[in-house]
Formats: structure tokens, C-alpha cells, sequence
């Protein structure tokens, strides 16, 4: 099952690579990631806020 943390490790890499794109993107899939719910709500707050504070816009389909 996905964890907050390993979540939260994935969307720092995301933008710490991702170079001058400003336009980054997540998708969530697959029956394991979202039978934690809670988690998933939880990582989009944090992959908004972060991709705010680096000038990025994240899209979360």
C-alpha cells in the first residue's frame, strides 16, 4: 500500500527534476495506491502546495 512518506518522496523528486518545466503532471492508478484513500487526499494537498512553492503547476487528473 502506498505510504504518505514514500508519496510525499515521489512528488519532491518529481520537481526537483523536472527542470524548467513548468508544467508537471500525477497520475494515481491501479487498485493498491487508492485502497488508502486518506493518504491519496493527503498527497495531492502536498503536491499542490510544493508545486506552488516552485513556480510549477501539477495536475493531478
Amino acid at each position: 500500500m502506498l505510504s504518505a512518506e514514500v508519496g510525499r518522496a515521489a512528488i519532491d523528486f518529481l520537481i526537483q527534476n523536472s527542470g524548467n518545466r513548468k508544467n508537471i503532471e500525477i497520475d494515481f492508478f491501479g487498485g493498491e495506491p487508492l485502497l488508502n484513500f486518506k493518504v491519496i487526499k493527503e498527497l495531492v494537498a502536498y503536491g499542490n502546495a510544493k508545486a506552488e512553492q516552485a513556480g510549477k503547476n501539477l495536475n493531478l487528473p
